[in-house]
């Protein structure tokens, strides 16, 4: 069982994760839900995206946090989705490639 200030850590990166999120994805559609489970390292996100009848779920079975020059990125991998071409994309362009993180993300560290 976690501790009350772990989740309470977990719910405010959560609620900030997924605004960002919804910020970048807004043309595109919306994140519903999103889970993030800082001591498995896991990731799940459920997606409503415009013309699509079911929402996409996505899965990043591990992510890795790292630091340089002070700028905080992520990198993804065991990633799958509830779609087989989406997560064939995403094992291409985006497992194992790292990506850069807004400066708020130094907290997560």
């Amino acid at each position: 069982m976690k501790n009350p200030l772990t989740l309470l850590k977990e719910k405010c990166l959560t609620a900030g994760v997924k605004a960002l999120l919804n910020r970048e994805i807004e043309k595109c559609g919306v994140v519903t839900d999103l889970a993030i489970d800082t001591a498995q390292k896991t990731i799940q996100v459920a997606l409503e995206l415009k013309g699509e009848p079911t929402p996409l779920l996505v899965k990043a079975g591990s992510y890795e946090l790292s630091e340089q020059n002070g700028a905080i990125h992520i990198g993804f991998y065991d990633v799958s989705s509830s779609k087989e071409w989406i997560t064939a994309v995403l094992n291409k362009y985006a497992v194992g490639r790292r990506f850069q993180l807004p400066r708020a993300a130094k907290i997560l560290l």
